[in-house]
């Protein structure tokens, strides 16, 4: 649905990890997919060549734009807007991820 490269769905994962480590938000079954499109967006913006507007992330997220442009925000004052991820990193939760599926 967000047509975005496997590797942004990693580093989707890794932005999730960062948010849950500073402890401001509790991830529960009625917010995970809003954070999960949040950091997935976030995340295809700034490693994909080509991402769809925040228009398109909202309709397939089912909820408002402006709500959707809130949880950015969120998202990156919360993680300091650090958004870089280390090879190592990278390469230890695609590894995770391989054996778990």
């Amino acid at each position: 649905m967000t047509h975005c490269s496997a590797s942004v769905l990693v580093i989707g994962l890794i932005l999730i990890d960062r948010v849950q480590e500073m402890g401001e938000i509790i991830i529960t079954s009625k917010c995970i997919h809003r954070i999960l499109m949040t950091s997935v967006m976030v995340a295809a913006k700034s490693y994909d060549d080509f991402y769809y507007k925040n228009t398109y992330y909202s309709k397939v997220a089912g909820i408002s734009l402006q709500e959707l442009n809130s949880l950015e925000a969120a998202l990156l004052n919360i993680i300091g807007f650090d958004i870089s991820v280390q090879g190592e990193l990278f390469d230890l939760y695609l590894e995770r991820l391989q054996n778990f599926a």
